[in-house]
């Protein structure tokens, strides 16, 4: 049964603090690549200054991080529960997301690049760069490219039929994350460069809308929300230029 607002309903599937639904070890670059201190349960001589003070967002970002780099294991537990209330005003939630954002610039100066949102290896580049010219002949070499690997991969894993059917999937999930982690550079970290490419590019609006497609309907079957169709993408949009406006401009 649906209880709550739709910004409620929304909330309980896309929180931040929310890392999903399977359990992991915490590392940057990886499936989860940090926990929220929301519920945090560490030895005490681990911990050792703790939060960094002077850190208004990102602190929880930014202790994980040390601890991981400092040697200790940080796991994430999918099926420890708890409740955290959040904003219930629209634009309250949208200045905490662009918060949340904010908090990058400060993580980059303490980490570097653990902090970037895309790492994609030459290939990937090169295939996202290929497909997005939207020309029959750079998205064959794109798809060709693709099919070398997943060959070379296949030889590497004995090259019988499992190998061959594991390499597939692999390389196609690979590509999959290239251009998923693309989207997502589009759609929320340099969305002010993908307004202004809007009015001046017909390719770019296309592939805007590729990805806006995708991202939404991606995000719908992983998280599964249960609010409407409509809502779901106005609110996931909202999210993403708040976040992105955020860390444009900084804490």
């Amino acid at each position: 049964m649906e209880t709550g607002s739709v910004l409620t309903r929304y909330e309980a599937v896309a929180s931040s603090l929310d890392r999903g639904p399977r359990s992991a070890f915490v590392a940057p670059g990886t499936a989860v690549a940090y926990v929220p201190s929301a519920v945090l349960l560490a030895r005490v001589a681990a911990l050792g200054e703790g939060f960094a003070a002077e850190l208004r967002v990102g602190e929880d970002v930014d202790l994980v991080w040390r601890l991981v780099r400092a040697g200790w294991r940080v796991r994430y537990d999918a099926g420890a529960t708890a409740r955290h209330d959040h904003r219930v005003a629209l634009g309250a939630w949208a200045r905490r997301r662009a918060e949340y954002g904010g908090s990058a610039a400060v993580l980059a100066a303490r980490h570097g690049d653990l902090v970037a949102p895309a790492v994609l290896a030459p290939l990937g580049v090169a295939q996202v760069a290929a497909l997005a010219l939207q020309r029959p002949v750079p998205t064959a070499v794109a798809g060709g490219a693709g099919v070398v690997v997943a060959a070379r991969l296949a030889r590497k894993l004995g090259g019988d039929a499992d190998a061959r059917r594991a390499a597939t999937s692999l390389t196609l999930l690979a590509t999959w994350m290239n251009v998923e982690q693309v989207a997502t550079g589009l759609l929320r970290h340099h969305w002010p460069l993908t307004v202004a490419g809007l009015a001046t590019s017909r390719r770019v609006r296309r592939l805007a809308a590729v990805a806006v497609v995708a991202d939404t309907a991606a995000g719908w079957v992983r998280q599964r929300p249960t609010t409407d169709p409509a809502s779901y993408a106005v609110l996931r949009r909202l999210d993403d230029l708040s976040y992105g406006w955020g860390s444009g401009a900084g804490p």
